[in-house]
């Protein structure tokens, strides 16, 4: 029998470290590739955001030496006077410009890789969706009305999905039995338990790892099939609200067309629903059968959760870093207070994960047709959640106070003196610590889940299939790696005018983090789905990260008094800038300056305009969609492998006796 390797599993894990973008490109899509110059690019942006407020922190570095010398003098004065005036918000307003403009960047990116990829029609652009279908219209209604519509046949494939509630279900019970016929094949008639097993069973965490996969027994095996045959039964007993429709064309125009067709009521006297279809390897069939209007109260119960959830977490770490402030108020030992501090971030992430659940949660609730709109709801869900459990430590002690009715003392998050910025149990001091946190502990959590993952798993890998799935290991989820970049971004906006040194030390972190990520890139993690969609929703989320840098500069002037002038003019013009970003202003300007930025900045009309484009079944780009997992396939296998090997089983000297394991001892 061939031993599986860590190279014959994944051909990419033989590429060096600095394999080209253009080949990580097309092994595993833009979004995993742009992560990579993504960081690069960061690291250039934060030494212009240092640069900039370097001006400010020498004041601040003046100011902290010279405030404990009472005898006022010019200089004294001259350097209390920059932090508190309009210079600072003046120099760091010119940096959120800055940071639309590099939002803007990114999507030149993004728009000229799309442009470079995207010269050939694949299957999605000719496929629609169309969902909504009750039982009362058949297949026969359809072709006919879209053959009204073109006046000749131009349908290329069509297919129904029925019942599409049961289909993850009708997968599970195939794969779960195919899995059962492999291993009993491989293994046979033995059922010697190895001592692996019995350890795990002892100490009640075999139902864990089986979850995973892994020591997977005859047990196991009997009991998961009757739950989902069981399951089946009653999913197929219970009537379809509706069935779905995929619907190939001939040409683009078409696709849009019938679009078009469906979605404005001229298609049937049934409300119908079409969208363009997701690529092939990407859609989730078993999700075809909500309506819009059901998604949409699904996705607003999906956000009452996380909201809910985000502001437990908030007020829980609010409540944990005020109590340790007062705890630790007056002991200035250096040993106290570091371990105080990675008490407090220990708790914070502690709060994290025993909430993220909510987050999963909430996120099964939601319906997804495919695996893009899926990542892109996660982006938005996490990015909320994160937000607000790391502000929590340093909106602590203003929120409360500001539960205990001292209002006026809200605004004091941000107050300029020695004592918030340098002093033990400051805002100031916090920001430091957690910013340090930041360049080695998201690096080193990375490595140690991933590397934990690997070692366990292939520990205890004892069939085939579970030594394949060790060696395949986990995928990286780009989305969170976007959340947690943006993490980054926001909170050094939010604090870096008041304490720019951050700005500076953040600048390990993208180094190190580029050598991780492509070391478990191509060493450890398993290839996920080709995405394009992380990136776009990456820009989108910088705009707002700016506005609400915006919101905590114009706070910090609240307490000097002019706050209120801040909030009607910083703000605004933040707002209306973005706007006209987003509205292509920017991109006008663009094109004019350069002529090779036109073709790219066009490319998405000129595609739409291509309406002649002819599909070609024999194209190399096409992809059938597979949706139905049919009962002659699980009567098949029932009747054929698996049913022989029982039989063989059956019919040999020794029972099979359902306590027992069927793998292999561990030194056999």
């Amino acid at each position: 029998m061939i031993v599986p390797t860590s190279k014959t599993v994944y051909d990419y894990r033989q590429w060096p470290l600095y394999t080209k973008y253009s080949k990580l490109f097309e092994k595993f899509g833009y979004d995993a590739m742009a992560y990579q110059p993504m960081l690069f690019h960061m690291f250039i942006y934060f030494i212009f955001v240092f640069l900039a407020s370097f001006l400010i922190w020498i004041a601040y570095m003046v100011d902290d030496k010279l405030s404990y010398n009472p005898i006022a003098n010019n200089i004294n004065s001259f350097f209390s006077f920059v932090p508190i005036s309009n210079l600072r918000g003046i120099v760091w307003f010119t940096v959120l410009m800055f940071t639309i403009f590099f939002a803007r960047f990114i999507g030149y990116q993004r728009k000229y890789y799309e442009y470079e990829t995207g010269q050939k029609e694949s299957v999605e652009n000719y496929t629609v969706v169309i969902q909504n279908i009750p039982d009362t219209v058949g297949d026969n209604d359809i072709k006919e009305k879209i053959d009204e519509i073109f006046d000749s046949d131009q349908i290329v494939r069509y297919m129904r999905v029925m019942q599409p509630q049961s289909l993850k279900a009708r997968r599970s019970l195939l794969d779960t039995k195919k899995e059962y016929n492999d291993v009993l094949l491989e293994f046979g008639e033995n059922e010697n338990s190895g001592t692996g097993y019995k350890i795990l069973k002892y100490t009640m965490l075999l139902k864990f790892v089986q979850m995973f996969g892994y020591w997977r027994d005859v047990t196991y095996y009997n009991n998961k099939i009757k739950q989902l045959e069981l399951k089946v039964d009653k999913q197929n007993q219970l009537k379809s609200k509706f069935d779905a429709a995929i619907v190939t064309m001939n040409t683009t125009e078409q696709a849009q067309k019938l679009i078009h067709k469906v979605n404005s009521n001229e298609f049937t006297t049934v409300k119908l629903h079409a969208i363009q279809a997701p690529p092939p390897d990407d859609i989730y069939m078993e999700n075809l059968g909500y309506n819009p209007i059901e998604n949409s109260f699904r996705y607003f119960i999906s956000m009452t959760i996380v909201v809910f959830t985000s502001i437990i977490v908030f007020g829980l770490v609010c409540v944990f870093r005020y109590q340790s402030r007062d705890t630790a108020y007056g002991k200035d030992l250096f040993f106290t207070e570091q371990v105080k501090y990675y008490a407090i971030f220990l708790c914070t992430y502690i709060t994290d994960w025993v909430f993220r659940p909510a987050l999963y949660l909430a996120q099964s609730i939601e319906k997804h047709n495919s695996f893009r709109s899926r990542e892109k709801a996660w982006m938005k869900k996490l990015y909320l959640y994160q937000v607000l459990n790391k502000l929590a430590v340093f909106y602590s002690r203003t929120c409360i106070e500001l539960l205990q009715g001292e209002v006026s003392s809200f605004f004091e998050i941000y107050g300029f003196t020695t004592q918030w910025r340098t002093t033990s149990n400051s805002g100031g001091h916090d920001a430091i610590f957690y910013v340090t946190l930041v360049v080695f502990g998201y690096n080193v959590l990375d490595c140690i889940i991933f590397l934990f993952y690997w070692v366990f798993f292939r520990i205890i890998a004892v069939t085939q299939r579970d030594k394949i799935r060790a060696m395949k290991s986990l995928p990286i989820r780009y989305a969170s790696k976007y959340v947690y970049l943006l993490l980054v971004i926001t909170f050094i906006l939010c604090f870096a005018h008041v304490q720019p040194i951050i700005s500076l030390i953040i600048l390990g972190y993208f180094p190190i983090q580029s050598l991780v990520n492509r070391w478990i890139l191509l060493r450890i993690s398993s290839q996920n789905i080709k995405t394009c969609c992380l990136v776009k929703e990456f820009e989108n989320f910088i705009y707002f990260a700016v506005i609400l840098s915006g919101a905590c500069l114009c706070q910090s002037y609240a307490q000097l008094g002019n706050g209120l002038l801040w909030f009607f003019i910083c703000l605004p013009i933040l707002g209306i800038t973005v706007f006209f970003v987003k509205q292509g202003m920017f991109d006008y300007l663009v094109k004019r300056a350069d002529d090779s930025f036109r073709i790219i900045l066009q490319y998405n009309n000129n595609k739409l305009n291509n309406k002649q484009i002819q599909f070609n079944q024999t194209d190399q780009w096409y992809e059938e969609y597979k949706a139905v997992v049919t009962e002659d396939e699980v009567s098949a296998l029932r009747d054929s492998q698996l049913q022989m090997s029982v039989n063989q089983m059956s019919k040999s000297s020794r029972n099979v006796n359902n306590d027992k394991s069927i793998f292999l001892d561990d030194n056999e």
